[in-house]
């Protein structure tokens, strides 16, 4: 799934869309750095745990399924009337952007292999990855290691911090008490805003020219289209919703 700094730049870019709309926000100064917690507050929980906070289907779970997308109608279900405020939205752009990734994005640029050479969804069996960038298969231990995909998100947060003037969102936990979504603890979101300060501080300028997996404009016009889809769909229900 995308890492921290792709999904904070997808949260700025919904943010100045919604802003780019021209319709007043209805919502208190500083929304948009909430909008940036909520949209990092899904990965404030880890391996299984991401079960709930990203709602997977389980069966995908249990299957093995490599690639695994959160089931964004079963949360709209659950808290299509508790959808009020930036953070919930946030949420919401999280989720979303996570299942475009699986669904438009990997497939375009991985295919996964048995021992045979067969397409395979499940990880139990996939021996090796096909990039579409180049010929040769990799092993998939090292596909999904800090020298292919993995270092890759490394290698990117230098170009997203800077050409979106990326910080770190401040967090004060007493103006999260009444968060609906259940599946999560914002309290949490100190844990992630350590990891995201170091990232942000480790950055080595020109390294995204170094990347093995993913193509730099590629990836990029995908999280702005993302972005755009998104704040179409939020402005749409929001000033509908909040207005009232």
């Amino acid at each position: 799934m995308p890492g921290y700094i792709l999904h904070l730049t997808e949260a700025k870019l919904v943010t100045e869309g919604l802003i780019r709309r021209g319709i007043s926000v209805p919502w208190e100064d500083g929304w948009q750095e909430h909008f940036a917690l909520g949209a990092l507050l899904p990965d404030t929980k880890r391996k299984k745990e991401k079960i709930a906070s990203h709602f997977w289907d389980p069966e995908d779970v249990r299957q093995d399924k490599i690639a695994l997308a959160p089931d964004l109608e079963r949360f709209e279900n659950l808290y299509r009337e508790k959808m009020r405020g930036p953070g919930c939205w946030g949420y919401w752009t999280h989720l979303h952007l996570d299942t475009l990734y699986v669904h438009r994005f990997w497939p375009h640029n991985f295919e996964f292999q048995d021992e045979e050479g067969r397409i395979q969804d499940r990880g139990r069996v996939i021996r090796y990855v096909k990039l579409a960038n180049q010929p040769r298969l990799l092993p998939v231990e090292s596909f999904f290691s800090n020298d292919y995909y993995y270092g890759d998100y490394t290698r990117m947060n230098d170009y997203f911090s800077r050409k979106y003037n990326l910080s770190v969102p401040e967090f004060h936990e007493e103006e999260w008490m009444d968060f609906p979504v259940r599946e999560v603890h914002p309290e949490e979101l100190k844990d992630v805003l350590r990891e995201l300060s170091f990232l942000i501080d480790q950055v080595k300028p020109g390294s995204e020219k170094e990347l093995k997996v993913f193509s730099l404009p590629q990836i990029e016009a995908f999280i702005r289209e993302t972005a755009e889809v998104a704040a179409e769909k939020i402005a749409s229900c929001v000033w509908k919703n909040e207005t009232k």
